[in-house]
């Protein structure tokens, strides 16, 4: 696509107006459903951007440095005043509270929406690296929250952030890229460990393969249900963005 590169592509946000990437040169921006990006990198100390979340009309970015929001479409961005120097891996929203996933530091949500201060403490003490984050809007798995992380732990906590336990034994060996929901059945993605799935939250089995290319070894970076991509059998696609490929399934 048109528009300047910008390395690593980690996230891609759409709103009703405009598409946002989070790459490793910083956020591109695209005014016209992709076809042209420009960087839009203004008060950002550090353009190592991770992932990009949005709610009411502000737009929330994750960095290696803090977290910073945009309310005029990413023209100019705000630091966070209370993550300063954090790293942060990933961003969810989930009931009208902001969660940033750190590196070290655990699991921070904030107070007041996504105004306030932030706490931690609400997540296992042994979880030092937690990479991703997930919930489920139609209250499948109880409204529960997932987290997976860089050692191939998934741990399932209430939707107030407490009450965590470790749902896979063993570890999928390989940090957890990315997990989904797919005909309510969730979906964990890895770096090089395969591809895991389950029906109930707690027992998980490892697949074999997307379609008939195996993916054991590769970097699935994030997954997708198409839910009106044709197929002439009936059933729905599931897209996974591999490093330097993209795969599908049903």
């Amino acid at each position: 696509m048109g528009g300047p590169q910008g390395r690593y592509v980690r996230s891609i946000l759409c709103t009703d107006s405009l598409y946002y990437a989070a790459t490793g040169g910083g956020v591109m921006v695209s005014s016209d459903q992709g076809v042209n990006w420009e960087f839009r990198n203004n008060g950002l100390t550090s353009c190592d951007t991770k992932c990009l979340v949005t709610y009411n009309d502000t737009v929330f970015l994750a960095t290696d440095e803090n977290i910073f929001r945009t309310t005029d479409c990413g023209l100019h961005w705000t630091p966070d005043p209370y993550l300063h120097n954090h790293y942060i891996k990933h961003l969810l929203v989930h009931n009208g509270s902001l969660l940033a996933s750190t590196y070290i530091q655990g699991v921070y949500q904030s107070t007041e929406g996504t105004q306030g201060e932030y706490v931690t403490g609400l997540f296992p003490s042994d979880v030092r690296y937690p990479y991703y984050m997930s919930d489920n809007e139609d209250a499948a798995y109880d409204g529960h929250i997932f987290v997976g992380d860089t050692q191939g732990r998934i741990y399932r906590g209430n939707s107030d952030g407490t009450g965590w336990i470790r749902t896979n034994t063993p570890t999928f060996l390989a940090s957890v890229g990315n997990i989904g929901i797919s005909n309510g059945r969730m979906l964990a993605a890895t770096h090089g460990s395969d591809f895991f799935y389950t029906d109930d939250g707690s027992t998980w089995t490892q697949s074999t393969g997307i379609g008939t290319v195996e993916i054991r070894g590769m970097m699935v970076r994030s997954l997708l249900q198409v839910p009106d991509c044709p197929r002439p059998n009936g059933f729905k696609a599931l897209c996974a963005a591999i490093h330097k490929s993209l795969q599908r399934c049903r």
